[in-house]
């Protein structure tokens, strides 16, 4: 299983998370690490799904972080945020899942 952090802890990525449940649930594929906040959150409905490890903007939380072991997806609505933030986890070397 590859180790995947969900950037957004919103309704989208709520959404992207039950996405990820059902692949796993055919092939267990992704170990969800937890949600990273990008903007504003909603700690009290992610909680249940898993923990908000942090904000998209702390370096320090990328850098505790395996980047060979571990991918991203985007669980934000806004295609100019989904783009920024691609652009961005790019530089830091990380790499987009797919699910």
């Amino acid at each position: 299983m590859r180790d995947l952090v969900i950037i957004g802890a919103r309704s989208h990525a709520r959404e992207i998370f039950d996405a990820i449940a059902a692949v796993n649930t055919v092939e267990p594929t992704w170990n969800v690490l937890g949600f990273v906040g990008h903007g504003e959150t909603q700690p009290e409905r992610i909680a249940r799904l898993g923990p908000i490890l942090g904000d998209f903007d702390d370096d320090a939380l990328w850098r505790s972080l395996d980047r060979d072991r571990t991918t991203y997806i985007v669980g934000i609505g806004s295609p100019a945020d989904r783009e920024a933030i691609a652009v961005t986890m790019a530089d830091r070397g990380y790499s987009a899942a797919t699910v």
